[in-house]
């Protein structure tokens, strides 16, 4: 091998190590840092709950509350005859549903997605949770009705600069940026651009993990000066790595806050 060849070799196997160390240190610095309980985790689609995910159940909303969480993330759709619901997706459906073939599959499983009558419900019996919400369709008009209900303890979630521009419109003054819907990596760096140049007011960005693992959240970080979030995250170990790449706090299944070192919203 060329002297040269190998000098590189050497140089770029020694950067990489330093590198290593690098992130390791700054995931070991985190660990130690003295924690709140009240620390808040985004509980995404409100938690795990008799080993499930996604339920967006009032059981699954009530396990994270007991276990220290006051943001609860809660997914949304809209039914066929236009009645707002709480749901993932319309998997085991054949197309949308009406409101009455959602209820009649509801009576069915446990831990049933809610109605937003429930959801209500439950936070009124929960003052200090706040509800963050994702819908998957029906944007506006479903983040239009919470936060009638809601005001400032609705963060929503927008999935484009321009949506986000419209929420506030609808004046939805607590905003998320959520970049995962964006097509690739170059333009959800775009949507980033975006909104550092649009004088909107975000909460925090929310990125795919891979993105912050690469450089994005710390990019993002230095352009808009906002908590960064990811999704999702149900170890400490890698809480602590992506927060030693610039992340802030992330969306988990089942971690308790104060377990490990998340950084509240601002």
């Amino acid at each position: 091998m060329h002297p040269l060849r190998r000098w590189l070799n050497r140089a770029g196997g020694v950067l990489l190590l330093i590198l290593a160390i690098l992130v390791l240190l700054a995931a070991f610095e985190r660990a130690t840092v003295d924690m709140y309980s009240d620390t808040p985790a985004v509980a995404h689609a409100g938690g795990r709950i008799g080993g499930r995910n996604y339920t967006n159940s009032i059981g699954a909303f009530s396990s994270a509350y007991q276990r220290g969480h006051r943001l609860i993330e809660v997914d949304f759709e809209m039914t066929a005859d236009g009645v707002a619901v709480c749901g993932h997706d319309w998997s085991g459906f054949e197309g949308v549903p009406s409101l009455a073939a959602f209820s009649t599959a509801r009576a069915k499983i446990d831990h049933p997605p809610c109605t937003i009558p429930e959801l209500l419900d439950w936070l009124h019996q929960h003052p200090d949770a706040v509800l963050m919400s994702d819908a998957k369709s029906h944007v506006l008009e479903i983040n239009k009705i919470l936060h009638a209900a809601l005001g400032e303890r609705l963060l929503a979630q927008a999935y484009s600069v321009a949506e986000a521009r419209s929420l506030q419109e609808l004046g939805v003054r607590n905003l998320v940026l959520t970049l995962y819907r964006s097509g690739s990596r170059g333009e959800r760096m775009a949507g980033v651009e975006e909104l550092a140049s649009s004088g909107i007011a975000v909460k925090a960005l929310t990125m795919p993990i891979l993105d912050a693992l690469t450089g994005s959240a710390l990019y993002a970080k230095t352009r808009l000066d906002v908590p960064i979030y990811t999704h999702t995250v149900n170890d400490c170990w890698s809480v602590f790595l992506v927060g030693a790449f610039g992340v802030d706090a992330v969306y988990t299944d089942d971690l308790i806050p104060g377990d490990c070192p998340l950084t509240p919203l601002s």
